[in-house]
């Protein structure tokens, strides 16, 4: 009951490096203007896309989905800007 196919270690921790890069990028960056740290908005981003990738390949799991487009979320600004 507790455990669903969504919620998975992997997907769980995709989640938290993903939401740690959106806010990294759009509240640090975007809306405080520190440009010069824009480098390491991208530390986050890899292992979201890391676990993220594992919990969708192995387990179908639409958090880690979720959390694979906030990682890639700074790819909409960064083209734009």
């Amino acid at each position: 009951m507790w455990r669903r196919q969504d919620w998975t270690f992997s997907s769980i921790v995709a989640l938290a490096f993903g939401l740690s890069t959106a806010w990294f990028w759009w509240w640090l960056i975007m809306y405080e203007g520190v440009w010069a740290y824009m480098i390491f908005a991208w530390i986050p981003a890899v292992p979201a896309l890391v676990f993220g990738f594992h919990a969708v390949k192995n387990h179908g799991s639409g958090v880690g989905a979720i959390a694979m487009l906030l990682a890639l979320s700074p790819l909409a600004t960064s083209m734009i800007v």
